[in-house]
């Protein structure tokens, strides 16, 4: 509040004051869509995989995400056999 205080005072347009901090806020439009905040030891791990693996970080959390999937879903078949 304190910032939309300063910038009226300046006299910045009001849509625009709206529209800057409406572009702060994530617009999560799809389901597939996760946000999650790690901690810095994690996501020094990550980096290191992601590197090695030649992926991105985003890539390499979704092929630890997929895989962890796969893997249960195969646990799950072997057990109800």
């Amino acid at each position: 509040m304190q910032i939309r205080k300063a910038l009226e005072e300046k006299n910045y347009p009001a849509n625009l004051i709206d529209n800057s901090f409406d572009e702060l806020n994530p617009k999560f439009k799809l389901k597939n869509q996760v946000c999650i905040f790690l901690p810095n030891e994690i996501l020094t791990a990550l980096e290191k995989r992601s590197k090695k693996n030649m992926l991105t970080v985003s890539e390499q959390i979704e092929d630890i995400i997929r895989r962890s999937c796969i893997n249960k879903k195969t646990k799950l078949s072997r057990e109800s056999r």
